[in-house]
């Protein structure tokens, strides 16, 4: 019956509801899994549609505070996002964390409820795609009601928001990208120490723009490294869909868009993906491929060897970006560690120079 079909394995059995509550609330407010009564509401028009749902949320007197987001959680409000995406060719397709003003998210939704509904949507189940003017009616309703000031979509919602509760308190502490970038790279053979070591070596390259993203640097870092795991000819590709496409938690379209530029310097590509420029601040990004090239230069110089990292140092000095090696490790300072030291003070605007000093000489 229409607007009353709902999975069987979506369902809970009464066993599961028979226990104490976890939330006392005198409302409470579910966005998403839009299974219901949608399309027999819609049945009766537009007009009649959009006179209930007033009724029912003036009930609640729910408005959107000044700045305040609107969080959609759900399925078929992840498919209005990938219908939007698509719309502006997005150069992002993972809908978690994309953001629309009203303004567009409206202009989304009026084009699906005038039918302009393309045949295929890359992402989206036929199933999704026949389901999204519902979707838009609803949310073209609450928009005007509730009146935020931007939305924004998630790929997580309850069921990661309960795991997360069975989760002791050190561990939810813990920031979520690093974690999931430190065990996604120590499972291809790159424990995060190295990472640590090679981000402590590149750290006097970094600008105050990076001081508000250590975390973001270490996690490039840790990524940047791993990719050399990969076969030459598939390096660069695999590491930007691991920036851009692969599903991290705690970390925005501008922050993937840092991750792609570092590893692209990283790789020695000096053109961005398509679209990245789409997503964060030209400085930004200028900024993310000198960390690239910085931890190109101490790759290839050290082989990630401790010994030589503790024994070799960047340092600013005027317009001079300087590399001390210390003896006997200035031997490794080749054509190839040559031409990334160049490299990267040019994109710093500095005059690359090398020094030797002896075993008993201090680096810095």
């Amino acid at each position: 019956q229409p607007g009353r079909s709902c999975p069987l394995h979506y369902r809970y059995t009464p066993a599961s509801l028979n226990r104490p509550p976890e939330i006392v609330a005198e409302t409470l407010y579910v966005i998403g899994g839009l299974y219901g009564n949608l399309p027999a509401l819609r049945a009766a028009g537009p007009a009649k549609f959009a006179a209930r749902l007033h009724s029912a949320l003036a009930v609640t007197d729910w408005h959107c505070a000044p700045d305040e987001a609107l969080y959609l959680v759900g399925g078929s409000h992840r498919a209005l996002a990938r219908f939007a995406m698509n719309r502006l060719e997005w150069p992002l397709d993972d809908p978690h964390g994309f953001f629309l003003s009203p303004e567009d998210a409206l202009a989304a939704c009026r084009s699906i409820l005038r039918g302009k509904l393309p045949p295929v949507v890359p992402g989206l189940s036929s199933m999704r795609l026949a389901a999204l003017p519902d979707t838009a009616a609803l949310l073209s309703v609450l928009l005007r009601e509730i009146r935020p000031a931007r939305l924004v979509f998630s790929s997580w919602g309850l069921r990661e928001g309960l795991l997360y509760k069975t989760l002791n308190a050190g561990t939810q502490r813990q920031d979520p990208l690093l974690a999931g970038v430190s065990a996604f790279t120590e499972m291809l053979g790159f424990p995060p120490a190295h990472a640590t070591m090679v981000a402590g070596w590149t750290t006097p390259v970094n600008s105050a723009l990076a001081a508000d993203r250590e975390g973001l640097r270490l996690a490039a870092t840790m990524l940047a490294i791993a990719q050399q795991g990969l076969e030459p000819n598939l390096r660069s590709d695999h590491g930007l869909d691991w920036a851009l496409r692969k599903r991290w938690i705690g970390i925005d379209g501008t922050g993937r868009a840092i991750l792609a530029a570092c590893i692209a310097a990283n790789a020695g590509r000096s053109q961005l993906a398509s679209g990245v420029e789409r997503l964060a601040q030209p400085a930004e990004l200028r900024e993310a491929m000198i960390w690239g090239l910085a931890i190109r230069l101490c790759r290839r110089l050290s082989g990630l060897a401790p010994q030589v990292l503790s024994d070799s140092a960047l340092s600013i000095e005027g317009p001079q970006l300087v590399l001390t090696i210390r003896e006997p490790h200035h031997a490794l300072f080749g054509e190839a560690a040559e031409k990334d030291l160049r490299n990267l003070a040019e994109a710093m605007g500095l005059q690359p120079s090398c020094r030797f000093i002896r075993k008993a000489e201090r680096l810095r």
